[in-house]
């Protein structure tokens, strides 16, 4: 499949792709505020037209002599509150500790809440979602009687932890790989846990919003090795779809791995999908509003690398469509994100490799009976790596996009993009920095408010290094 390398200057490239914006004055033009230990680049509106992609704020939360600090995933609450979930580095020689920032619809800093597990030791968040009433809902794992498990934390709306509940044990690591709430405002969480002697088995907890644990599902392949669980999607009726990976047996590799759950706990269907090379494995899924199944990955194919994938399956679980992106070189391709419109049109964010060996970012839209596709691929201008992770679609099937460019070696800059739902045009695309030059900086989780796109990223500091971020754009 054919792509066109993009323009040969980042500068040039930026430049036609923002148009007329001012974003990057003011950027430099920031002051650095601090309220109640937190931290943010603050960039006052003067009173003209806000352009499309503008960049409204830019607040980091640094943590002074840490090491990288990273934001993980963002959820938005109806008051229009934006919450962050992320990593903060060691300090001293200490362990990372889970961190739950809020910031008020225009920037302003309300709260930051570190989470230490009862372990002390090291603890990472991966996902955020928000309930009835503004609780908080972060998942991930955390440190316990030394093992690190699978944990979910639920936070009041003013940042106070309200209960801390842990899967798995001391056989190995376990982890969550992404939560959602269903209708009825309980907690499903996706995920592995670790079982002595047999690598991990993908599971699926049930909470209620009181924190009692409903049903705990583990599920393991016929290798029994490694299966994991690493994102969720549920439907009108409750029932859950997972999506990971499989080991195979008699081979290292592994198989994508679809799972749907009823509301019950009851494992309705299991589905695997190989490209013949084997290596396959899905990192995010959505559902339509028949409950049919979009699902994004990589498959490995004989003599084409790993490559892009999308896949389609009814609510019964039937193969319905399989869509291969390969780009011009035999690289890595893959689709991060993936996301359903309004209008039943599947779209997948990810990066797939044009020239060389460095990635470029990809977008994939086509529409529910997979016969209409397309495709492009963003080369920020130096050849280097460039990529979406985060995807999200408006009303119309529009096509946001949230990731990173590289300059030079070493120089990354977060990227947001608005494409039209076909891409035929990609009406903005806005890079922004924190104050120092890094690899760090970059997008991984973006929502649509009210006439803006908030983001949940890494940017650089000059003084702090790496900070948990979070922005705001015009849309």
């Amino acid at each position: 499949m054919m792509f066109a390398p993009g323009a040969s200057r980042r500068s040039a490239h930026r430049a036609a792709a923002r148009g007329p914006s001012p974003t990057r004055r003011a950027l430099c033009l920031a002051a650095l505020l601090t309220l109640g230990g937190l931290a943010g680049l603050a960039m006052p509106l003067a009173a003209r037209a806000l352009v499309p992609g503008e960049l409204l704020w830019l607040q980091t939360h640094p943590l002074t002599g840490s090491g990288v600090d990273r934001g993980s995933a963002v959820a938005v609450a109806d008051s229009g509150t934006v919450y962050a979930a992320g990593t903060l580095g060691a300090v001293q020689g200490g362990s990372s500790n889970i961190v739950l920032v809020a910031r008020s619809a225009d920037g302003s800093p309300l709260w930051a809440t570190p989470y230490d597990g009862p372990g002390h030791g090291p603890d990472v968040a991966t996902s955020v979602t928000v309930g009835s009433g503004g609780a908080v809902y972060v998942a991930g794992q955390a440190t316990r009687a030394g093992s690190r498990d699978l944990v979910v934390l639920k936070f009041s709306p003013a940042g106070k932890l309200l209960w801390q509940r842990f899967c798995g044990g001391a056989a190995g690591p376990d982890k969550a790989g992404a939560l959602v709430l269903d209708r009825s405002g309980n907690l499903l969480v996706a995920g592995w846990v670790a079982v002595r002697g047999r690598g991990s088995d993908a599971a699926l907890a049930k909470y209620t919003p009181a924190g009692r644990r409903l049903w705990l599902r583990t599920w393991d392949g016929a290798a029994h090795r490694a299966d994991r669980g690493v994102d969720i999607a549920v439907d009108r009726g409750g029932n859950a779809v997972v999506v990971g990976s499989t080991a195979l047996a008699r081979s290292p590799q592994t198989a994508a791995l679809l799972l749907k759950y009823s509301a019950s706990g009851h494992l309705r269907w299991v589905r695997r999908q190989s490209g013949g090379a084997h290596g396959d494995a899905l990192a995010c899924v959505a559902l339509d509003a028949n409950g049919s199944v979009f699902a994004g990955g990589h498959t490995k194919l004989p003599g084409t690398g790993v490559d892009a994938l999308l896949v389609k399956y009814t609510a019964a679980g039937d193969d319905r469509w399989r869509w291969v992106a390969t780009g011009m070189q035999n690289g890595r391709d893959e689709i991060a994100d993936v996301a359903v419109d309004r209008g039943g049109w599947i779209h997948g964010a990810g990066s797939t490799v044009v020239l060389g060996t460095h990635s470029d970012g990809l977008v994939m839209s086509c529409t529910p009976n997979g016969l209409s596709r397309s495709l492009k691929a963003y080369d920020g201008g130096s050849y280097l790596a460039d990529a979406f992770r985060t995807l999200a679609c408006d009303a119309a099937g529009d096509v946001f996009v949230g990731g990173f460019t590289t300059s030079s070696a070493g120089v990354t800059s977060a990227i947001v993009a608005h494409y039209t739902r076909d891409l035929s045009q990609r009406l903005w695309l806005t890079p922004f920095e924190g104050t120092a030059d890094g690899g760090a900086n970059g997008a991984v989780s973006l929502a649509l408010v009210p006439g803006g796109v908030v983001v949940a990223g890494t940017v650089v500091d000059a003084v702090t290094g790496p900070d948990l971020a979070l922005a705001k754009l015009q849309r």
